[in-house]
């Protein structure tokens, strides 16, 4: 190889690492890197060599045993992005994975979040302190800008 192809090809594997270090989402970037790194903690302390769906489904089966279903998915994408990312394995290859994450969330009901109507919000207003009241007038809470006196 000549030195104008070394050059070439490090500038390739330069940008070609830049271009993988924004495949993760920015916002989550830090949470998707925790989870892989909990799963190689658990991976080197297995002596593990290479990640197979023994491997995933054992991960999944004893250290995730008692997260609810919501978070067992939200696990398993993290690691399917990071996994293929620094590994190069489509663990959603694994054929009986998705059916393992589907199996264990039987039966999850999930939890409603709460909302406030016009009455809670009329209520709380009536309720609350003035001053505090006044400190908020320009309070925004989920889309309802709260400025002057409106009849809500």
């Amino acid at each position: 190889m000549n030195p104008e192809e070394i050059d070439g090809s490090n500038s390739i594997q330069q940008l070609a690492c830049n271009a993988r270090e924004m495949l993760l989402p920015s916002k989550s970037k830090t949470v998707y890197e925790a989870a892989y790194r909990e799963y190689r903690r658990w991976y080197w302390g297995k002596k593990i060599n290479c990640t197979t769906e023994d491997c995933i489904l054992a991960y999944f089966n004893s250290e995730l045993v008692s997260y609810k279903s919501s978070s067992l998915w939200s696990k398993y994408s993290m690691l399917r992005s990071t996994i293929n990312l620094n590994e190069g394995v489509d663990i959603s290859k694994f054929p009986s994975l998705i059916p393992y994450l589907k199996r264990k969330g039987e039966g999850h009901k999930a939890k409603k979040s709460l909302t406030l109507d016009r009455e809670n919000v009329n209520t709380f207003l009536l309720k609350a302190n003035s001053s505090y009241i006044r400190s908020s007038w320009r309070m925004q809470a989920t889309g309802i800008s709260f400025i002057g006196d409106h009849e809500y």
